[in-house]
């Protein structure tokens, strides 16, 4: 059974299937050929995802190239602030700002209760800083509330997809109930 091919927008329509694709790229003599084979058939390579913060370097590249961009480590109002660049910059580059998929990482401390949460901010970072402290640097921080409402902040500031970093790895009971408390909504 042959599969049909997904294509770029506006690509060429040939080849249409997996098994014509591979008999083009058996046919082909060179790396050269082997890429305008690819071309052709709409192929642009695999999704480009780049992370960073970098108004300078790592925005433009972004807008150029990648398919997602990943922030790290950043709080809502930086969030928006360089999402509002890399739109001006994907305008410049011709694309639209839907062409790229934006999404942050950043680490995770939640607690049941806020005893639970001073607790474990004071063995994570040892005693040194408070919740608010890691969360003026984008970590998301609290109860089931307060993690909701640090998410729908980040929505808001435009991120699509957040990847939380759980590092209390064998707290498996609080990973469920922040999966609880998150997905609720």
């Amino acid at each position: 059974m042959s599969k049909t091919l997904t294509r770029r927008p506006g690509a060429q329509q040939s080849p249409t299937t997996l098994s014509a694709l591979r008999r083009e790229l058996a046919r082909a003599t060179s790396p050269a050929e082997v890429l305008a084979v690819a071309e052709d058939a709409g192929f642009d390579g695999p999704p480009i995802l780049i992370g960073g913060n970098g108004a300078r370097r790592t925005l433009p590249l972004a807008a150029r190239y990648a398919s997602e961009w990943n922030a790290v480590y950043i709080p809502p109002a930086e969030f928006e602030a360089l999402n509002t660049s890399l739109d001006a910059m994907l305008s410049m580059e011709g694309r639209r700002p839907s062409d790229v998929r934006r999404s942050l990482m950043t680490g995770c401390v939640f607690g049941r209760d806020r005893q639970e949460v001073d607790a474990k901010v004071t063995l994570r970072t040892g005693g040194k800083r408070s919740v608010e402290q890691l969360r003026e640097h984008g970590v998301v921080a609290g109860t089931p509330e307060e993690i909701q409402e640090q998410l729908a902040a980040f929505s808001i500031a435009g991120v699509q997809r957040i990847m939380l970093q759980w590092l209390d790895l064998d707290d498996l009971d609080g990973l469920q109930a922040l999966a609880e408390a998150v997905l609720r909504n």
